[in-house]
């Protein structure tokens, strides 16, 4: 039977919808795992695997059915074929998580949707903002409490908001990042609140990653920004990072320090250099660059602050081996803080891009080169240490643009929502008008 057109069907609020659909038991891998039903898990497999079936997007699908896109009209009255329909499962995963999101009802406890053989995620009803018929008793408020992790900081940043509501597992996304199995694709945003920080560093070495603590149930679902360290073109390090504020140093504080903010990205050791010189070389270089380099995301910008005796130059630029920097090499004053990189620039350029208005695709890619001038005359891929820095949400949205061109606009597949919004053009706008209000 086919559905009446979008703008007829009724209203369906998702928070009780969800709950009816967990209580259920329609779902396989969809259930409470709490005698309060006030915490729940839902099937989350990555799109991107060869086993995915469809079953696995069977929630998803219901959500879609639920609010009258599916089957489409053009359908005529009989079931789309299998093919029309596995086109699709993305964009009602991405629905999905959007109106999960949008909500703000529930919270992200676990992310489990890096489980080889059962993944999913836990979540469990917001305290602030839960359903009004299903409140939490006191004692249950106190176990959820218990369960999330500890707010990093007061500040609920616009920008920080901005990154956990948008582009985290998108389809998109998680098919460009299918590069190794040691490598976990990127989901949904980490458990947070939107208006909360991760209370960790989201860090995963991409060679050998190691086992995170308990609180660290993001995996790399909170990404910020993607950072990759190459010692003379040579990358030793990937990380992706999930906190507003990081520190790189290379020998890392002890088992006490752990604890204190801002997190810690280690500098690997050269020793496995096959060159000699360049590794003595390399090795005195980190050895000056303690107490660390900071950045922090903070306003509508990224700033660095140097606070080593090894002098650290930066630029923004293009991909390695490609185009001039868009902005010369430039030191970064020790005890200082710098702005290195601008959102609102990035956003309003890459709406001149969409628009044709503009010729090149704006730049995002910080480099970082750690005691040699990135603008010495020699490739950056050549500086015995060199740090790349990019912002997640920034390539997403330039590859959807790039790959997609005008046809992205109306896609609800290709949707990297900030709020319940389809069109790429009215989040770029809105994401710039809320960077223009006042404070």
């Amino acid at each position: 039977m086919a559905a009446a057109p979008e703008r007829a069907a009724q209203r369906v609020r998702f928070g009780e919808w969800l709950l009816g659909e967990v209580s259920s038991g329609r779902y396989e891998g969809l259930r409470w795992l709490d005698e309060a039903r006030t915490v729940f898990r839902v099937p989350w497999k990555h799109f991107a695997r060869k086993d995915l079936g469809e079953a696995d997007a069977r929630i998803f699908k219901a959500w879609a059915v639920a609010r009258g896109r599916w089957p489409p009209s053009s359908s005529g009255g009989g079931p789309p074929p299998p093919e029309a329909e596995a086109a699709e499962r993305a964009g009602w995963k991405t629905n999905f998580r959007c109106a999960l999101h949008s909500t703000q009802l529930f919270v992200l406890l676990r992310d489990n949707s890096g489980d080889p053989i059962d993944p999913h995620k836990v979540y469990a009803r917001s305290l602030e903002k839960g359903c009004r018929e299903c409140p939490a008793t006191n004692q249950e408020e106190e176990a959820l409490r218990s369960a999330l992790p500890t707010q990093a900081g007061g500040e609920r940043d616009l920008l920080l908001q901005v990154l956990q509501q948008s582009f985290v597992g998108d389809p998109l996304l998680e098919a460009s990042l299918v590069v190794a199995d040691s490598v976990t694709l990127p989901q949904a945003p980490g458990p947070v609140q939107l208006e909360e920080a991760p209370a960790q560093w989201a860090v995963e070495p991409v060679p050998c990653p190691r086992p995170q603590p308990p609180a660290l149930a993001t995996e790399s679902s909170s990404g910020v920004l993607d950072v990759t360290i190459m010692y003379k073109g040579r990358t030793v390090l990937q990380a992706m990072v999930g906190h507003p504020s990081c520190v790189f140093l290379y020998s890392p504080s002890g088992p006490d320090n752990q604890a204190l903010q801002p997190q810690q990205v280690v500098f690997p050791s050269p020793a496995e250099l096959p060159d000699q010189k360049q590794l003595r070389y390399t090795e005195e270089l980190l050895q000056h660059v303690a107490p660390g380099l900071q950045l922090e995301l903070r306003g509508v910008a990224l700033w660095a602050r140097r606070m080593g005796k090894c002098k650290v130059y930066w630029e923004l630029g293009s991909p390695l081996g490609f185009a001039s920097p868009s902005t010369p090499a430039r030191l970064l004053e020790r005890n200082c803080n710098t702005p290195i990189f601008d959102f609102s620039t990035f956003f309003r350029e890459l709406g001149e891009f969409q628009a044709k208005r503009r010729q090149g695709s704006p730049y995002y890619t910080i480099y970082l080169g750690f005691g040699q001038d990135l603008s010495a005359g020699r490739p950056k891929e050549k500086s015995l240490v060199l740090v790349k820095v990019e912002p997640r949400l920034c390539r997403v949205y330039l590859e959807v643009v790039q790959r997609e061109g005008t046809s992205s606009l109306d896609s609800s597949s290709l949707s990297l929502c900030l709020s319940s919004t389809s069109s790429l053009y009215d989040d770029i706008e809105h994401f710039l008008m809320e960077l223009e209000q006042p404070a």
